[in-house]
């Protein structure tokens, strides 16, 4: 969910539900990887600038494309 106090910001409760959508515990490894690409400010939370950049850098954009990405993470789980 995005903070109504600051709509550039992906909350706690918003992440959740995107690793839900991407089927990822939030406390696997491989989340960890996904928040430093994404350059999330804290755990938890993502600006909308590294939410995007950070997706743009490696090629992705929309959800089904993070999914196909996230699919070649998770070979990498522990």
């Amino acid at each position: 969910m995005i903070d109504p106090s600051d709509p550039d910001t992906i909350n706690i409760e918003g992440t959740i539900r995107y690793l839900e959508a991407l089927e990822l515990d939030p406390e696997e490894p491989v989340v960890l990887v996904l928040a430093y690409q994404l350059d999330s400010p804290s755990i938890g939370f993502f600006s909308r600038q590294g939410f995007v950049e950070g997706w743009r850098t490696i090629g992705y954009l929309a959800h089904d494309l993070s999914q196909t990405l996230m699919e070649g993470v998770i070979v990498f789980r522990v």
